[in-house]
């Protein structure tokens, strides 16, 4: 009885909240992904987001990815979806979505 709601409370039920925690994986996969394009190539302090087009385009889809979790996930916690999970994985989408927003708005 107790493992059942567990399951309940810890793992989303609905599509909405399993499609943000695979969203969520996809986007910690991609940070992986082009953390190691970072260590393999070597840090270049003079290269811009467009000239390598193999990390610009990893780490843009990563935050759309994480942007994605946020907005889904928000979405699956409005039609009562209670599951941790989404909550957490909602959570750093909306930081990731802060973050992002804050190196567009604010100037250097």
């Amino acid at each position: 009885m107790r493992a059942q709601s567990l399951k309940k409370s810890v793992f989303p039920q609905t599509h909405l909240g399993i499609l943000s925690s695979y969203l969520f994986l996809f986007f910690i996969f991609l940070l992986v992904i082009g953390q190691t394009i970072v260590i393999f190539q070597g840090p270049l302090a003079d290269q811009t987001l467009f000239d390598n087009p193999l990390l610009s385009s990893t780490m843009i889809l990563s935050g759309l990815c994480a942007i994605t979790t946020f907005v889904i996930g928000f979405i699956s916690i409005i039609k009562k979806e209670r599951a941790i999970i989404v909550f957490i994985t909602t959570a750093i989408g909306f930081l990731v979505f802060l973050f992002l927003l804050g190196e567009f708005l604010v100037p250097h």
